[in-house]
């Protein structure tokens, strides 16, 4: 799917399903968006199509692909006392 048609696939699905306008959450590059529900849940979007093959891939990295990512924080760090406990 070329990254245009996935772009626009997600910005209706996203209007439909979670009634987001999506000029509302997209960021200043194409394909970029952030989404905030409630007070503190945060949900970043990017949609990008790769010059060349990527560690971001997920499967058959001899071939570019475009991708797909969601990240959402799920956590704070803790305190730096804390944090090598954390990181285990």
């Amino acid at each position: 799917m070329q990254v245009n048609k996935a772009i626009q696939l997600f910005e209706k699905s996203i209007q439909k399903h979670l009634g987001v306008k999506p000029e509302e959450i997209r960021c200043k590059n194409e394909g970029e968006y952030l989404i905030i529900r409630g007070e503190s849940t945060e949900l970043y979007v990017d949609i990008w199509q790769p010059d060349q093959t990527s560690q971001w891939q997920y499967f058959d990295r001899n071939e570019i692909a475009g991708i797909f990512q969601i990240v959402s924080p799920i956590c704070e760090y803790p305190h730096d006392e804390h944090l090598g406990q954390f990181m285990e």
